[in-house]
C-alpha cells in the first residue's frame, strides 16, 4: 500500500506550486471548453469516433482521445512555458517546458499523471484530429472552418544547465581547485499545430492565471464544469449571477441527451469536490440547491481575498513570501 497523503499536505503542495510565477502567455482553454473539444473524461473508455455535435459557437467533431487530462496537461505545459513560443515555416509553435515543472504539477492530483501517463497523453493528442464548421466571430475570423491535428509533434530532451550545486574536486599539484559542471535537465518540446495555434491565438479571453486546482478535482465533471464557467464572459454575468450546473452539463458540456438520473449521479460527484479548489480557481460555489449546483465568478478582489486567506492559513504572512502566480494583479 502507498503512503496516504494527508488534505493538508496535499493543499500545501497546491499552493507552493501556485505561488511560483508562471509565463506570462495565455494559458486558457476557453475556446476548447466552449466548444467541446476535451471530452468530459479522464479517461476515454473509447476513441471519439467523429460524431459532429452543436455549440452555440460552431459544430465540432473529434477523432481520437482528447478528455480533460489532455487539457490539464496543455494547460500545465502553457503555463511553465520556458521562453517565447518559436513560430515553425509551416505555421505550427513550437512550445518549450521543464519536464520536472509539468510532473511536479500534474503529480500532486487526485488522479495519477505519471512521466508514462503524460507520454500516452502526448501521443494521444498527436494522433487525435478535430473539425470545426461554421464557426462564428470572433472565433473564426476570417476562416470558418478549420480542422488539423491538436499536436504536430512532440519530444523530450536532455540540455545542459550549468549548476553551481553540481561540484567536483579535482586534485592539483599547486592544491585543490573547485570546478563545477554542467548539469543536465530534460525539457518538454511541444509543437501544436497550425489548426490549434489558430485557437488558441484568437482567443479573446486570455487568462494568465494558475489552472492547477482544476487539475486537482476528482471528478472529471467538475473539472470540464470549472473550465468551462471559467471560460464565459465576466462582464456579461447570467440572471441573477449565478450559473446552473445541471443546465451547464447538459446543454454546453455533454451536449447530448441525458438521462436525468445520470445527472443526478454527476451533480452528486460534483458536490462531493472540494469547494476550495473552485474558490482558487474564482469560482464561488453554492451546493444547497437540492438536485443542482450553483456557480458564480468571482471578483478578482474576492478571488484575492480568499486565496490570501487560505495562504495565511498554512504559511502565515503571505508577504513573507514569493507569490509570483497566486494574486492577480489586474482582472483578464
Amino acid at each position: 500500500m502507498g503512503m496516504r497523503v494527508s488534505v493538508d499536505v496535499a493543499r500545501r503542495h497546491l499552493l507552493s506550486r501556485m505561488a511560483l510565477p508562471g509565463s506570462g502567455w495565455t494559458n486558457t482553454t476557453a475556446l476548447t471548453s466552449r466548444i467541446g473539444l476535451f471530452a468530459p473524461r479522464l479517461r476515454l473508455d473509447a476513441p471519439r469516433d467523429g460524431s459532429p455535435f452543436k455549440t452555440p459557437f460552431c459544430t465540432t467533431s473529434v477523432v481520437g482521445n482528447a478528455g480533460q487530462m489532455h487539457a490539464a496537461l496543455l494547460e500545465t505545459v502553457l503555463w511553465r512555458l520556458d521562453g517565447r513560443p518559436r513560430r515553425m515555416n509551416d505555421g505550427s509553435l513550437a512550445l518549450r517546458a521543464r519536464m520536472y515543472d509539468v510532473q511536479q504539477d500534474l503529480s500532486g492530483s487526485a488522479n495519477s499523471y505519471s512521466g508514462e501517463q503524460i507520454i500516452k497523453m502526448l501521443d494521444d493528442l498527436k494522433d487525435a484530429s478535430f473539425a470545426l464548421h461554421d464557426l462564428k466571430k470572433p472565433w473564426g475570423g476570417v476562416e470558418t472552418n478549420i480542422s488539423g491535428t491538436f499536436l504536430s509533434s512532440w519530444d523530450i530532451k536532455e540540455v545542459k544547465k550549468k549548476s553551481p550545486l553540481r561540484k567536483k574536486v579535482v586534485n592539483e599539484k599547486k592544491g585543490q581547485k573547485v570546478c563545477i559542471n554542467d548539469g543536465k535537465q530534460k525539457v518538454l518540446i511541444v509543437v501544436i499545430s497550425d489548426a490549434f495555434r489558430k485557437l488558441l491565438s484568437q482567443d479573446s479571453v486570455r487568462l494568465c492565471q494558475c489552472r492547477l486546482p482544476i487539475v486537482r478535482m476528482r471528478s472529471s465533471y467538475a473539472q470540464a464544469l470549472a473550465r468551462w464557467v471559467m471560460s464565459q464572459n465576466p462582464r456579461k454575468p447570467p440572471k441573477g449571477g449565478w450559473y446552473s450546473a445541471r443546465t451547464g452539463i447538459r446543454e454546453r458540456i455533454l451536449a447530448t441527451s441525458v438521462k436525468e438520473r445520470s445527472l443526478d449521479t454527476i451533480i452528486a460527484r460534483v458536490k462531493a469536490d472540494d469547494p476550495m479548489l473552485f474558490r482558487l480557481c474564482g469560482i464561488d460555489v453554492d451546493a444547497s440547491p437540492k438536485g443542482d449546483c450553483r456557480l458564480r465568478l468571482m471578483s478578482l478582489d474576492e478571488r484575492n481575498a480568499y486565496v490570501r486567506q487560505v495562504y495565511e492559513r498554512f504559511w502565515g504572512d503571505p508577504g513573507s513570501r514569493d507569490c509570483g502566480g497566486l494574486f492577480l494583479a489586474e482582472s483578464a
